[in-house]
């Protein structure tokens, strides 16, 4: 009789976790990525660009783009869901893509529908585009991919490279916008077209205030600035001969950076000191027959030297050409003299002290010992 009771309990589960009012597998749409345009010449209205795999017969997987104009977030998505005619998967959007001429406008309603809506994902990575972000999802992927899979593993693979930061998700965005003291600093990507499979690339950084943007740091400058700004960032540094470029050196080196701030007649004073540890990957321009030991000190003394000269370059620069913190270093001041500070601290930022100082510590020499 218990057996019976069992097995007529376990039958009841079976109806109730059925596939009753479950949508198939063809009526499904996985949502990659997302874009957000403005269009000036339409009154300022925005455009959503929505990129998406469907289902077909015989086990076929079908990439498909789509295009609405909006007045709203969810405008946008009321009327892209009549032009899919498939259900979204919730959860599945790899890359969120901004137009650089929306992002100038403002991402302050984009931001907000993360925080409210319980569906979005959080884990997405944000990105701003050269151009509209329409145009990226035209591009051609490599077959069974999507562009917004290249933008995300081309963000995944790029940590070990110009001392870029890992916090390029939603849930990272939310923390530079709302802490005091910091501003959004997220990758700026453009087309990378090629003959046969289209890509894109990452070329600068897109700089915030409050919830625009006001201008982009190119890749090449921005390596030195992300060096002060990121801590446990990866990258390679170099000593290069430039009579002989057969004759360098070049280390893969990890950061880590700490902040002490401090006051003296009015005068913000901030301390950045970057510990380094390195990998020697090739070495041809120490002298035959040296010490290793000798050679592995020279090799520091120099990359730090070298280093330490060209963030005390890249600290000038960005206080004469930007004149506002993108080193990250003003959510320490606040820290320390209090919230009530903040607009002083950041009105001090052109006149304020930076030094910074570099300690090189070279951990590995590779298999040749020299």
């Amino acid at each position: 009789m218990r057996g019976i009771k069992i097995a007529l309990l376990i039958l009841i589960m079976m109806g109730f976790a059925g596939c009753y009012g479950r949508v198939p597998i063809e009526g499904l749409a996985v949502l990659a990525g997302t874009g957000n345009d403005l269009e000036k010449e339409a009154n300022n209205k925005f455009k959503n660009t929505i990129e998406f795999f469907v289902f077909k017969e015989e086990d076929k997987i079908e990439r498909t783009v789509i295009t609405v104009n909006s007045e709203t977030a969810y405008t946008a998505y009321e009327k892209r869901q009549i032009k899919m005619k498939k259900n979204p998967l919730v959860g599945t959007i790899r890359a969120y893509v901004i137009g650089e001429e929306r992002a100038k406008y403002g991402i302050g309603d984009l931001l907000d529908t993360f925080i409210r809506d319980q569906e979005r994902n959080l884990n997405t990575v944000m990105v701003v585009c050269k151009g509209k972000a329409e145009d990226i999802f035209m591009l051609n992927p490599v077959e069974n991919s999507t562009i917004s899979e290249d933008i995300k593993s081309e963000l995944q693979s790029s940590i070990n490279s110009y001392f870029l930061t890992r916090e390029m998700e939603i849930k990272d965005v939310f923390n530079m916008y709302y802490q005091e003291g910091r501003r959004i600093m997220i990758p700026y990507i453009e087309a990378d077209r090629g003959k046969y499979v289209d890509t894109v690339k990452i070329s600068g950084i897109a700089v915030f205030e409050k919830d625009k943007m006001i201008f982009m740091i190119p890749i090449e400058e921005a390596k030195y600035i992300n060096l002060i700004r990121n801590s446990n960032s990866k990258g390679y540094l170099s000593l290069v001969n430039e009579n002989d470029r057969t004759k360098s050196t070049d280390l893969f080196c990890t950061s880590k950076r700490k902040v002490k701030v401090s006051m003296e007649n009015d005068k913000l004073i901030y301390d950045i000191n970057i510990d380094i540890k390195a990998e020697n990957k090739m070495n041809t321009a120490g002298s035959e027959g040296e010490p290793s030991e000798n050679n592995i000190e020279m090799i520091a003394k120099k990359i730090e030297k070298q280093t330490e000269d060209r963030l005390k370059e890249t600290i000038a620069r960005v206080k004469q050409k930007y004149g506002v913190d993108v080193f990250d270093i003003e959510k320490y001041a606040i820290a320390k003299l209090g919230r009530d500070k903040e607009e002083f601290i950041k009105d001090s930022f052109k006149n304020s002290i930076i030094n910074v100082n570099v300690n090189v510590k070279i951990i590995s020499t590779g298999r040749l010992q020299n």
